[in-house]
């Protein structure tokens, strides 16, 4: 089962957010595949790595600003990744293969920062970027992402954890 939420957090927290993270100095690493599978030369994203408890926790100086506001909002009792995605406009739309988070059960979040024609697929049910949106979903179900094709980049913030 897929909820989707608008207007997640305060607009000025969200604003913050995006407006650093599309900033020049906020730290994007790029990544050679998109869903743990390379496909095709164009199949690359950027990413932040906020927590991960299996690498030192929290990964990110951002985390107290921009990750724990959300995360207790989520009421999250114990966080297992959160990562930052940045897909950017190559011109055309790419769909990413389907895949899952993990293959344990637990939780999964997309926390949108940006309005785009970029959306995820619950295999078969779309949700589009859409500013402030929150997305929660079982992340063993398979599910894929797209870029965008209407602004610069998409950018989401993807969770991982227990309830």
């Amino acid at each position: 089962m897929i909820e989707v939420i608008d207007n997640f957090m305060p607009d000025e927290h969200a604003k913050k957010m995006y407006d650093e993270m599309i900033g020049q100095d906020f730290p994007w690493f790029i990544t050679l595949n998109v869903a743990k599978k390379h496909v095709e030369s164009n199949d690359y994203y950027f990413t932040h790595l906020f927590y991960d408890k299996d690498v030192n926790g929290i990964n990110s100086n951002y985390y107290e600003d921009f990750i724990k506001p959300i995360s207790d909002k989520l009421n999250t009792k114990e966080l297992i990744r959160v990562k930052g995605n940045m897909y950017t406009n190559q011109n055309k739309f790419i769909e990413h293969i389907p895949h899952i988070d993990y293959d344990f059960e637990h939780k999964g979040a997309i926390y949108c920062l940006n309005t785009c024609n970029g959306h995820t697929n619950f295999m078969g049910e779309k949700v589009d970027s859409v500013f402030n949106r929150m997305i929660l979903f079982n992340p063993n179900v398979l599910h894929n992402s797209t870029t965008t094709t209407d602004k610069i980049v998409r950018m989401n913030i993807n969770f991982n954890y227990y309830e």
